[in-house]
């Protein structure tokens, strides 16, 4: 394992440092601003390159300036292999699965927001609307969702998000025609409570939710689909969302050190590795429950 830090050494100096690697795992965000160093530096190496970006602009760029020179190379690009997004595309394709589904709707919650990255993201998603973070009863109400959580007195609430990375999966997805992604927390209090710390204190970046003394986290994906008359519920409840994007990437990379990828270029998590491979070793981590999958014909 080489550790580095993408910023502080130009592309060769990368190139060189990634010589004995074939896979290359980037978590030094903002990717907008280290993704093309560390993905070219990959691609010279002939390494496979995964991240855990959640920035849509990185990610659209990657498709563009990426896809095709590791498709050349038969390599494979997955960034923003994550904990929530590739967990929420698991559920999305599970609901996929019933034939006709054709419109999403994907939630993404947490129960105690202590993630960082989750909180920044959400704060990100707040201020793109124009949101006063500290009076969320003046925000607009077709950009928010108010929910009930089953085993909760308290509502949770969600924000309406336009930039998510599965608009990024899912554009050339012919059984997809519509999709609207939300995250939030499941109880209000939870995210009023986040996005005034963020705006008041700004977030300690990288730190573990650990040293913050929070408990830990759990994560709750929420897909609706709906098409030709059926309708798709899929709910699947995890723990402690950094532990899933650890395993997410120890499941990659063993995958890539040890046979041919399914696809080459730019993918997403369940395009590159399957949605039932990624949810069967999170599950097998103990840090997913089986998702609960309702039809309605």
């Amino acid at each position: 394992m080489v550790a580095t830090e993408p910023g502080l050494q130009n592309v060769d100096a990368l190139t060189r440092a990634f010589a004995d690697a074939r896979v290359v795992i980037n978590a030094h965000g903002a990717f907008a601003v280290t993704g093309h160093d560390v993905a070219g530096a990959a691609l010279a190496a002939g390494c496979h390159y995964v991240d855990t970006s959640n920035e849509q602009h990185w990610l659209v760029k990657a498709r563009e300036v990426w896809h095709q020179q590791y498709a050349d190379r038969g390599l494979l690009m997955v960034p923003g292999l994550a904990q929530p997004f590739t967990t929420s595309e698991i559920a999305a394709n599970i609901s996929l699965e019933t034939p006709g589904a054709q419109a999403l709707d994907i939630l993404t919650l947490w129960t105690e927001l202590a993630a960082d990255s989750s909180v920044r993201w959400l704060s990100r998603v707040a201020e793109h609307h124009g949101f006063d973070a500290r009076d969320p009863g003046t925000w607009r109400l077709d950009r928010v969702l108010n929910l009930r959580v089953p085993g909760r007195s308290e509502p949770g609430m969600a924000i309406r998000c336009d930039e998510s990375p599965h608009e990024v999966w899912f554009r050339d997805d012919a059984r997809v025609t519509e999709l609207r992604a939300y995250g939030g927390a499941a109880e209000r209090s939870a995210l009023e409570r986040a996005l005034a710390e963020e705006l008041t204190c700004g977030s300690d970046e990288g730190a573990s939710p650990i040293s913050h003394g929070r408990r830990v986290d759990t994560s709750i994906d929420v897909v609706y689909s709906e098409g030709h008359g059926r309708r798709t519920h899929v709910v699947m409840e995890g723990a402690r969302p950094y532990d899933q994007t650890a395993t997410l990437h120890a499941v990659a990379a063993r995958y890539l050190l040890t046979e041919a990828p399914r696809r080459t270029g730019f993918a997403s998590g369940c395009q590159a590795f399957g949605h039932r491979f990624l949810l069967d070793a999170l599950v097998d981590a103990e840090l997913m429950l089986p998702p609960a999958v309702t039809v309605d014909a």
